[in-house]
């Protein structure tokens, strides 16, 4: 005979431990073009912040035409090297072009460098702040031109100067949000009047600030934003509407 504990209509099947399944269920295949495309549209979000689209197609595109037309404009002039070759065929190799272009590419470099510090539009004018009508992109378009490398290496050139200038706008966008999260909201003082520009005391830090209106010295201020390496400061009880 069974006994009560052992008997059939009390005996229940063994359970499986809490937190396990015994019937795994079969995982379902992923859609790796959906996860490449996500993939994708990152790096381009990501690229795209530390460096301008139109940056990178203006280099492109004018080093392709500054390319071809300063070889035919140096022959049309008919300048020679010192080896009897016309000025198409410059080299590297002891070319006063490579000199020049050497020296327009590290020029290019520092100007892009100061455009990104100060947070410049791709085109703008002498009335900005170390403003002109020939900016970086069109500086080192001509360098590379002029350096007369062959088509491939002129290409390796360009994606080399595409990486310098994501390297310098990164350094440029990390100092700015670093600024952004710490005085973004502040109140502070003015040292001195503030004409466009001058200086701010942030609880004993004096930092460079702008502003679009005359503040008087000692007033009262409050950052609201952050202008390339500058912050952009009103009146403490200014509206922000009355300002923009």
């Amino acid at each position: 005979m069974w006994d009560q504990e052992e008997s059939p209509q009390h005996w229940q099947p063994p359970t499986a431990p809490a937190g396990t399944n015994r019937f795994r269920r079969r995982r379902e295949p992923v859609d790796l073009s959906e996860w490449t495309s996500q993939k994708r549209r990152c790096l381009m979000k990501r690229f795209s912040k530390h460096i301008r689209p139109s940056q990178v197609i203006g280099i492109i595109v004018l080093t392709c035409l500054f390319r071809l037309a300063i070889p035919a404009l140096i022959e049309a002039l008919g300048v020679d090297t010192r080896t009897g070759e016309t000025a198409a065929n410059y080299s590297l190799s002891g070319s006063w072009l490579h000199i020049i272009g050497l020296l327009l590419y590290i020029y290019a470099i520092v100007i892009f460098a100061v455009e990104r510090h100060l947070d410049l539009p791709f085109w703008y004018g002498r009335s900005q702040s170390a403003g002109s009508n020939a900016n970086g992109a069109i500086i080192v378009s001509i360098a590379i031109a002029l350096l007369m490398l062959s088509p491939i290496m002129t290409a390796v050139l360009v994606l080399i100067t595409i990486a310098i200038q994501i390297l310098i706008s990164t350094a440029a966008d990390n100092r700015r949000e670093a600024l952004e999260s710490k005085f973004a909201g502040r109140t502070g003082t003015a040292v001195g009047e503030i004409n466009g520009k001058g200086l701010a005391d942030f609880d004993g830090e004096k930092v460079k600030v702008i502003s679009k209106k005359v503040i008087p010295a000692g007033a009262r201020v409050k950052a609201t934003a952050v202008s390339g390496s500058r912050i952009v400061v009103l009146p403490e009880e200014a509206d922000q509407a009355d300002w923009d």
